[in-house]
């Protein structure tokens, strides 16, 4: 049986808010002052070299936590660092 419901519409759930996230230009200039690459960090990471090239163009603004750790261990970073507030999105 076939019922008409009429005009439905999908929406994603909203993401929860997260106070911080990953500082994309602060990655890349901490990279720079090192001299390292992209496949330097790779390496001493473990993660791959696309993920890691993902999170510099700042395409993934909220890396997990453990590739967040990897990537503080990796350049001898306290933790905190790399990480701005986020401004909460406006609501629809």
């Amino acid at each position: 049986m076939w019922v008409n419901v009429g005009f439905m519409t999908h929406t994603r759930p909203r993401a929860p808010y997260r106070p911080y996230r990953f500082d994309h230009t602060a990655f890349k200039a901490e990279l720079q002052r090192r001299g390292l690459e992209i496949s330097d960090l790779a390496e001493r990471t473990g993660l791959s070299a696309p993920g890691l090239f993902k999170i510099l163009r700042g395409a993934r603004p909220y890396p997990r936590a453990e590739t967040y750790q990897a990537i503080l261990t990796a350049l001898d970073l306290e933790d905190g660092a790399l990480l701005v507030e986020s401004t909460p999105a406006a609501a629809p």
